[in-house]
């Protein structure tokens, strides 16, 4: 082996890789002695699941704009092997917690290290990600969750600074994708040569619906849309098994296991009638929890033992486990499902695995993993990250939380919010509001000197006329809609652009019932109304590029509904 975990024989105060030669014995049945070329110097303590994630950051070995975080604890056999999936995760746990730079510093490295061709192996060594790849297969679904997790960034932050690597990473994903929706898992490594994979993983295809779905939200490029409708067509009809109620776990694969089920719901929603697949929750609460005896916690775990006690590649099963992730992933679909109390019950049981220094086992013993044997019980990015988000009720398929800085001018502005703020009273928004002064019609409602009319809650689907007594940013907080449209009626409207992206208007505006467009440039330096007509040459209109937080008024002949589109005309 090349590097191994070793309590050093020195008083070390830098955390990092050192040479050493030591002898140390092996976990192998053979029980051989191997030489470590590198030790590891203990790292600083943590008491809290984000204080474990950021002390498992693995110290630069290699030029790099970031670092990557190791995927399991000291204690692990591979306690250098940085998983892309456990990336991911750990920068939804930092945003999670308010550590936006150290989300930052994964991202920075991952777009350091991704390939020509936009994918991103399975796994690297922390201490030498860019000549060392512990697993260099490149799989469909690890890469989704790179996208889920800059989705995430964005939508939190309001950065667009890695959206090119998403759609570097989307492009190759896309190469993957069936005729029928469904994409193949991937490209596998047998060691020698690289073959591309045939078969199609319900679990993939899922985080690769979210993956595209909320790039289109976020981009407004509709080959991200077409194509997460189609993954979705997929899992509908391919994947589902209304038979019994609960998701298979891949095409032409009915074997049952648990992820399936519980991030079903979370990509998909409870569903109804003939694809109601809040079934599965009840699925797996009757086959897969189980009480651990010996840690005296009770979750899920990682799939059904059938009668003969056989995985479905004949190893012999019957050692189940509480396997953390999952029995997180299960609490926030219940959740999601209004379940509250299974919600509650199955979290709080994970919070009796935290261990002192913050960190959560991926699973509470070595247990049967489908296909892959066994499973361990290593302290986890998987198992910590994901207590987090339980933590937070956070669906990492569907991110809701957002965050935007409002640029207000002293003197009147036209503006809109195109999130739902935590807190939609006006006084929460626009703190002190005695600076304020708010008016919005259709119909007229006010906010003057304290003194309110007609005027409820901030609406993302409005347009707001906000007069400041100085140049300011106002941050909002709040949640991001599934599906933002712009509204318009016969006649005038004040409405929002409900959008995290710029468009042109005359691909955004150019349907036929727009009469014409109206919005007010508010820079800190000028103000200057605009307009733009579709009836006009595009030279005349002078309202070319519409932004987040732009008020806007609109005359139209008909009642029509308008999706976004980005400044790249998709």
């Amino acid at each position: 082996i090349v590097a191994a975990l070793i309590d050093p024989p020195f008083n070390s105060t830098d955390e990092g890789y050192h040479p050493n030669g030591y002898l140390l014995e092996s976990n192998e049945s053979n029980n051989k002695n191997y030489s470590a070329l590198f030790v590891y110097a203990k790292k600083k303590n943590s008491t809290t699941p984000v204080e474990w994630l950021e002390a498992q950051l693995s110290v630069e070995q290699e030029n790099g704009p970031g670092r990557l975080a190791k995927s399991y604890g000291q204690e692990s056999l591979i306690p250098f092997n940085a998983y892309s999936y456990d990336e991911a995760l750990a920068v939804i746990g930092f945003l999670l917690e308010n550590r936006t730079g150290l989300a930052q510093e994964v991202l920075y490295e991952l777009m350091h290290l991704q390939s020509e061709d936009g994918s991103f192996p399975f796994c690297w060594m922390a201490y030498r990600p860019n000549t060392t790849q512990c697993w260099p297969r490149k799989m469909v679904g690890s890469n989704a969750w790179i996208i889920m997790a800059v989705n995430a960034y964005t939508i939190f932050t309001g950065d667009t600074a890695f959206i090119p690597m998403a759609e570097k990473n989307a492009a190759w994903l896309l190469s993957f994708q069936d005729e029928d929706g469904g994409l193949k898992g991937g490209i596998d490594f047998n060691g020698t040569d690289f073959k591309p994979i045939t078969w199609k993983s319900t679990e993939h295809n899922l985080d690769v619906y979210s993956a595209l779905d909320y790039l289109f939200l976020l981009t407004g490029n509709k080959t991200y849309k077409n194509a997460s409708d189609a993954v979705r067509g997929w899992l509908e009809t391919e994947a589902w098994n209304d038979a019994e109620g609960r998701f298979n776990q891949g095409e032409n694969d009915s074997y049952p296991v648990t992820d399936t089920n519980t991030w079903g719901v979370l990509a998909l929603g409870p569903g109804n009638g003939s694809l109601n697949f809040s079934r599965g929750l009840r699925w797996i609460l009757n086959y897969t929890k189980y009480f651990d005896i010996g840690r005296s916690v009770e979750g899920f775990d990682f799939n059904y033992d059938n009668e003969t006690g056989m995985d479905n590649d004949g190893t012999n099963d019957g050692v189940d486990t509480v396997w953390v992730e999952g029995t997180e992933g299960a609490a926030l679909a219940f959740h999601e499902v209004n379940d509250e109390k299974n919600y509650s019950y199955f979290h709080n049981e994970m919070g009796k695995l935290i261990q002192a220094d913050g960190s959560l086992p991926y699973a509470t013993r070595e247990g049967s993993l489908p296909q892959l044997g066994t499973t361990n019980n290593w302290t986890s990015i998987a198992g910590t990250a994901w207590y987090i988000m339980g933590k937070h009720k956070y669906n990492p398929f569907r991110p809701t939380l957002a965050r935007m800085n409002l640029h207000l001018q002293d003197g009147w502005n036209l503006v809109s919010i195109p999130i739902t703020p935590s807190n939609v009273s006006v006084t929460s928004l626009f703190p002190p509001v005695s600076k304020f002064s708010i008016i919005s019609f259709a119909p007229l409602a006010y906010y003057l000197n304290e003194t309110t009319y007609n005027f409820d809650e901030i609406r993302t689907t409005k347009s707001y006329w906000v007069k400041s007594s100085k140049n300011e940013d106002i941050q909002v907080l709040g949640n991001y809609p599934d599906n933002p449209i712009i509204q318009v009626f016969k006649g005038w409207n004040f409405v929002s652009y409900p959008f995290f992206f710029s468009a042109l208007a005359n691909e955004t505006f150019n349907s036929p019932p727009i009469l014409s467009v109206y919005a007010l440039n508010s820079s800190f330096n000028k103000t200057q109304w605009l307009s733009y007509s579709p009836s006009r040459a595009d030279s005349i209109n002078t309202l070319r590029e519409i932004k987040p937080g732009m008020g806007l008024i609109i005359a139209a002949m008909n009642e029509t509904n308008i999706s976004g589109r980005s400044n790249d005309g998709h």
